[in-house]
Parts: structure tokens; C-alpha cells; sequence
């Protein structure tokens, strides 16, 4: 969980934000909560 924390502490234009990290009430997955990306996956975007 510690890589989660730093995660959430950076800020730069090339690494996706992550907003906040989440349990689900009944599995106990985790969820992480980042911003949107519009132009889809990175492999997409190579791909172009």
C-alpha cells in the first residue's frame, strides 16, 4: 500500500493521476480511483 500512497502524491503531465484507493464492501478488492484518460489505452495511442 505504501507504492499506493506515493502514487497518489505525484504530479506530473506523463503519469496518469490517482485520485483515491477504494475496498469493495463484499469481494475486499481493491479500487483505484484515476483520471480519465480520453484517448484510450497506451497501446492505442501507439498504435496511431
Amino acid at each position: 500500500m505504501r507504492e499506493f500512497e506515493v502514487l497518489k502524491k505525484l504530479n506530473h503531465k506523463n503519469i496518469v493521476k490517482l485520485f483515491a484507493i477504494e475496498e469493495e464492501t463484499t469481494t475486499r478488492h481493491k479500487v483505484l480511483i484515476m483520471e480519465f484518460c480520453p484517448c484510450g489505452s497506451l497501446y492505442t495511442v501507439l498504435e496511431e
